[in-house]
């Protein structure tokens, strides 16, 4: 009877979690180092899609939700950055990411002039 009790129990919740959203976030790059500067892409975004209670993920939005990735081991020239779930910043842990585009980003980096 216990697993019955506790496959009810998940589908109820999981009931309540199935809210998605999908958004557009700025990626916001970190610890570039001094002398380098970024070519291309010169607006990084990341669409990430979340999941979790309706009243969590309906509030989110570009203001509340960030992307940041730490560039201190950019070298010269083209280099390809994977974006992970460590890389964006939720409001609150209720959320979840189930999925980012791109999974990396390619930058380009030259040395200020």
């Amino acid at each position: 009877g216990t697993f019955a009790l506790i496959s009810f129990l998940w589908l109820l919740l999981a009931g309540q979690q199935n809210f998605e959203v999908t958004l557009r976030v700025p990626l916001e790059i970190k610890n570039l180092p001094d002398k380098m500067e970024i070519l291309e892409p010169m607006k990084p975004e990341v669409q990430i899609t979340v999941r979790g209670l309706r009243k969590d993920a309906s509030t989110l939005s570009e203001n509340n939700v960030q992307a940041a990735l730490d560039l201190s081991p950019a070298r010269f020239g083209s280099r390809i950055f994977r974006i992970t779930r460590d890389h964006i910043i939720l409001p609150n842990d209720r959320i979840s990411v189930v999925n980012m585009k791109p999974p990396q980003v390619e930058f380009k980096f030259e040395e200020k002039p």
